[in-house]
């Protein structure tokens, strides 16, 4: 009778205050003769974990090459948390009402209650903040110029505790 052997792996993937997981579950029949044999067991169950370690790099691999880089969109040092300024055919797509790419997706409601937690806490108007930084009105932010606001309220968070304005 065949042995049966189930591996697992997950790995979460974060940017921009977004996140996707990956998993994948690889299930092979061994000799079950490998049971009276520990050390070739466990041998066959970490190629098992190897394999399936590199099926999810090669997707997680797939995932990244489909939206821009930072180099691709920021320029050769990238651009952290915030995102580069946005393009004219992309204003145009927001004034619409419409987001034509995963990058200039609707800030997440994270990002949100992040913006209204730490205007708060410096009792700043992140409607007015986001005029002044982005240029646009808090609603209308996509994910990138949600990031570049809350890079900039973290900055005045910054200046506050150090005795600046």
């Amino acid at each position: 009778m065949p042995l049966s052997a189930t591996v697992g792996r997950t790995r979460k993937i974060s940017k921009n205050f977004q996140s996707s997981g990956l998993s994948i579950a690889l299930t092979a029949e061994l000799d079950s003769t490998l049971l009276t044999r520990p050390e070739a067991l466990q041998e066959q169950i970490a190629n098992l974990y190897a394999q399936a370690a590199e099926a999810m790099d090669r997707e997680e691999a797939r995932m990244v090459s489909t939206t821009l880089s930072d180099e691709d969109h920021c320029g050769r040092e990238g651009c952290g948390n915030g995102q580069a300024a946005a393009s004219a055919a992309h204003t145009q797509d927001r004034r619409d009402g419409r987001f034509s790419s995963r990058l200039e997706a609707p800030m997440t409601t994270k990002q949100s209650r992040a913006i209204g937690a730490i205007a708060s806490r410096l009792n700043v108007d992140p409607q007015a903040e986001s005029r002044n930084v982005i240029g646009f009105d808090l609603h209308r932010l996509t994910v990138p110029e949600a990031s570049k606001l809350i890079d900039h309220l973290n900055s005045l968070t910054t200046a506050a505790q150090n005795g600046g304005a």
